[in-house]
């Protein structure tokens, strides 16, 4: 385009303008896809310079006609823009489009095992709680950075081995739960902290019953679903999508792409909803037979503290991955749409 100037192959740059931070957000501006904040910061830039007013108006109404003219539309949109600007398009972004998400359930799986140290000496915090708090901390970003380190190997190695992106990023989960474990057992006293009317079992023991409880959740809910929807954009990217759609829908003649396990919605619906009661009743279980002491509700906080942050790393997880499906379900048949018909 005539109006703008190449910047390091990626971002475009009006003539005139020489900050090049607000480069790549003319066209973005255009078609209304910026974050609020960042449209508040451009828009400020706009009052200040005049080569990025006169491209935006220039750029408008070329938006505007792109928007309005539906034969022309129709010319432009192709199955190969449609990939371009749907899921499978992102595939070559930050674990492919879903780093945000990633994040968050990162960020919960590393606080359910800090949370678990503190709670396991909560009995005898005036003891323990100072050396339990800073190893918690200390965790904390050593077991998020190990899962996203999995998630990201997951998404490396998919493009040239789907089965080791998989095993990769299972391995990376299995070194932060030795990890935290090794941690753990640094600062825990070998013999039973929490008072309880049964027999209860030493603190290392009782942490590693945690982590094992942590373990499947993230398994289960994050890698296997992650990989699955890499796989998927990546078949869809390819033009595929015919075979995704017949994924997705549960076509038992489609074939799924080499190393991918496509875990159902409802089944991981059905793993959360009997994982429910079963947690319930074994914290009451637990409750009942707890001896009162000076930090029992220390103790009873962390605990349903914990319990939430498990719960909503399962729904999250889950709310994301029926997202994504539905997402490239859209994508898939709106390429599919746009394929020419073979004449008869």
């Amino acid at each position: 385009m005539g109006g703008f100037k190449g910047l390091r192959g990626e971002e475009l740059l009006a003539d005139g303008c020489n900050d090049p931070r607000y480069g790549s957000q003319l066209a973005e501006y255009c078609f209304a896809r910026g974050v609020d904040n960042e449209c508040a910061e451009f828009e400020l830039h706009l009052l200040q310079c005049d080569a990025c007013w006169l491209e935006i108006r220039r750029l408008q109404s070329s938006v505007q006609v792109l928007r309005t003219h539906a034969p022309l539309k129709r010319q432009l949109l192709t199955p190969g823009i449609v990939g371009v600007l749907g899921l499978s398009g992102r595939v070559g972004r930050v674990l492919a489009g879903h780093s945000w998400q990633v994040l968050g359930m990162s960020l919960l799986y590393a606080a359910l095992f800090s949370l678990s140290l503190v709670f396991e000496v909560a009995y005898e915090f005036d003891r323990f709680g100072r050396v339990a708090v800073w190893t918690a901390a200390i965790m904390f970003p050593v077991v998020a950075i190990l899962a996203l380190m999995g998630v990201a190997a997951d998404w490396k190695l998919t493009a040239k081995n789907p089965a080791r992106g998989l095993w990769a990023s299972v391995v990376c989960v299995f070194l932060s739960a030795v990890a935290a474990v090794a941690g753990a057992w640094l600062v825990l006293p070998n013999r039973p902290i929490t008072v309880m009317r049964i027999a209860a079992h030493p603190a290392p023991a009782a942490f590693l019953k945690d982590v094992i409880y942590c373990l499947p959740l993230w398994i289960m809910f994050v890698v296997i679903p992650f990989h699955a929807v890499v796989s998927l954009q990546r078949e869809a990217l390819a033009g595929r999508r015919n075979n995704v759609l017949n994924c997705l829908w549960g076509d038992k003649k489609a074939l799924l792409p080499r190393g991918c396990i496509l875990l159902r919605p409802w089944h991981l619906g059905l793993l959360l909803g009997l994982a429910t009661p079963t947690s319930f009743y074994l914290t009451a279980h637990l409750l009942d037979n707890l001896v009162p002491s000076t930090y029992m509700t220390l103790f009873v906080f962390l605990i349903q503290l914990r319990t939430l942050a498990y719960f909503s790393l399962g729904l999250t997880s889950l709310l994301w991955y029926i997202h994504t499906l539905n997402e490239l379900k859209r994508e898939c048949v709106a390429g599919l749409a746009l394929q020419p018909q073979p004449t008869s």
